[in-house]
């Protein structure tokens, strides 16, 4: 098992897996504009492509955590997806290499992210978890924010190549950090990742969850998460372009995203399962003022409000499965979760280009309020709580 207990290896898994994120960021930015010369239609559909691809082999991907250990998949991950950047940024502009390198990048995500879950849940404390995914929004929000900036800087003043290149870098570099954090620094062995005697196969961090109520819960985050990708989809204002919408949108994303990682690092949350379905709740707005004819300002208030909301949901929802799955079946279950966001992926582009999306927006909307209400009445779930005792502390492993 990966049980070094020390704070350097929890730092390389948030440095890794936000190397990772970003690569994913400048890479789903870059790649459509590889298409766009060539005058290929849908070429906006990639990044949806490569979390639909994700999604729908996410339980896969998490099956391999649970038999083979973390270590396999998080460097395979990476390792797939410098790959497909690397490949996109020789031969991208063909249609069929561009399809290719989103499928073979959203696989990638499929294997890296439940086994990054997974490996979170085996080394921090549970009255740690908390605090130390925030840390990771906080490192992995600013990191895509800046990879995405760095690589529209990159496609303006080199080109797309260029910045497809500079992600099959990050990828490379989370990859190399994904070996190193399963290096033993004392002996220089590879550690095999797998749950160990620490709490046992099938013993979670906080109070278990019977499986007909692990499921529920799993799958309305799914939902919560396939709703704010609907969200996401969601076109600027009429008198809005992109190129103004979009740096203001991610302006405010990560700012929000940063303070509202701060609070959840200062200040302990109890229930962590009953915000993260209320969290969720966040895209809602942007459905209904997207679906009305409200006026452009309060859409762009409604839109970051989404883009806050779906990166702390993501952050909430990973620590209620690190807290409550067993180790056992964390990764499948982490995996299943993407399903939600990869499936619903087409239908957010039908609903950003179709003359009929609002019944699906409303729809969706009425979905996400229904669900989480239903859910909220089961005591099971609702009163879920986390531990907040103070953890005994990990003795640092000496050399020899």
């Amino acid at each position: 098992m990966v049980g070094f207990g020390t704070r350097r290896t929890v730092v390389l898994l948030i440095v890794s897996r936000s190397l990772q994120l970003g690569s994913v960021s400048m890479g789903t930015l870059a790649l459509p504009f590889a298409l766009l010369p060539r005058g290929v239609a849908g070429a906006a559909a990639i990044p949806l492509g490569v979390a639909a691809v994700q999604g729908v082999l996410g339980g896969a991907g998490g099956a391999v955590t649970d038999r083979l250990g973390r270590p396999l998949p998080l460097v395979a991950g990476a390792a797939l997806t410098a790959g497909a950047w690397a490949v996109a940024a020789g031969w991208g502009a063909s249609s069929a290499v561009a399809c290719a390198s989103a499928a073979i990048a959203g696989a990638a995500g499929a294997l890296f992210l439940p086994a990054a879950t997974a490996l979170m849940q085996q080394l921090v404390p549970a009255p740690r978890l908390l605090r130390r995914n925030a840390v990771l929004l906080l490192a992995s929000s600013l990191t895509a924010f800046l990879a995405a900036l760095l690589g529209g800087v990159l496609i303006a003043l080199v080109g797309w190549a260029a910045a497809l290149a500079a992600a099959a870098v990050l990828a490379a570099l989370a990859g190399a950090g994904s070996l190193l954090l399963h290096r033993d620094p004392a002996t220089g062995n590879l550690a095999p990742g797998r749950a160990g005697p620490r709490r046992g196969p099938s013993v979670p961090h906080g109070p278990a969850l019977p499986r007909r109520w692990r499921w529920l819960l799993t799958g309305q985050l799914g939902i919560l998460a396939a709703v704010a990708t609907v969200a996401a989809a969601t076109g600027p204002p009429a008198g809005y372009g992109v190129g103004t919408v979009g740096p203001i949108r991610s302006v405010v994303a990560a700012t929000g995203v940063a303070a509202v990682a701060v609070i959840l690092v200062l200040a302990p949350v109890r229930r962590p399962a009953r915000l993260a379905l209320l969290v969720g709740l966040g895209a809602v707005p942007v459905l209904l003022v997207g679906a009305t004819a409200a006026p452009g300002w309060l859409l762009l208030a409604a839109l970051g409000v989404a883009s806050i909301s779906h990166s702390v949901l993501d952050l909430l929802s990973e620590t209620v499965l690190e807290l409550h799955v067993s180790a056992a079946v964390i990764g499948r279950t982490a995996g299943l979760r993407l399903l939600g966001p990869g499936a619903v992926s087409v239908l957010a582009l039908t609903a950003r280009f179709s003359h009929h999306a609002t019944p699906l927006v409303l729809g969706a909307a009425a979905v996400a309020v229904g669900s989480t209400g239903a859910i909220l009445l089961v005591p099971r779930i609702r009163r879920l709580t986390a531990p907040l005792g103070a953890p005994a502390p990990v003795a640092e492993r000496q050399p020899g």
